[in-house]
């Protein structure tokens, strides 16, 4: 099984396409998310954020976004706040990373307001309690250089913890700064 591949999820060319993105490998099910429906963000296998409706487990039905859709993070807690520099609110677009078959790499975050920032794996926004909020999907298939201006740095799963992902993307921050 390759868990890093680099999935299409829907079609843009009028073909339907099955749901697919890096929660879908460990789910029993996927889905296309709908604009203006609240997402949950958890931790799911590899380490990897996975996004689900409310009450329902990432393993049972994944919900696949793609590069482009734009969603609004809230509520952003304290940590993240204080560490990032963000409001309680954030709009954010989702960037889909390839991977390959040895490296399952995390699917990241770029925030509009804080382009500074460059972009952050959405695992860092898991099992904190922010709801995901649709606002838009994507029109048409666009790249991560189409959104941020260039390729992002991918961030490679390890089956690590949220918190130790949080805490390599500060360091690497820091270190950049």
């Amino acid at each position: 099984m390759v868990v890093g591949a680099d999935f299409q999820l829907r079609s843009f060319n009028n073909e339907e396409a099955l749901p697919m993105c890096k929660g879908s490998v460990f789910a029993d099910s996927t889905r296309d998310p709908e604009e203006h429906e609240p997402l949950r963000l958890s931790t799911g296998a590899h380490g990897i954020g996975t996004f689900h409706q409310p009450g329902v487990s990432p393993t049972d039905c994944a919900t696949c976004l793609v590069t482009g859709d734009e969603v609004v993070l809230s509520p952003i807690p304290g940590e993240l706040m204080e560490a990032y520099g963000l409001d309680s609110a954030e709009p954010a677009i989702m960037i889909e990373m390839p991977g390959s078959e040895s490296e399952v790499i995390h699917d990241e975050f770029f925030l509009p307001n804080h382009p500074g920032l460059g972009t952050i794996p959405t695992v860092v926004f898991a099992d904190v309690g922010i709801q995901v909020m649709m606002i838009k999907l994507a029109e048409g298939e666009i790249s991560p250089a189409d959104v941020i201006g260039r390729e992002p740095t991918p961030t490679v799963a390890d089956d690590e913890s949220r918190d130790v992902v949080f805490a390599r993307h500060q360091e690497a921050l820091a270190a950049a700064a």
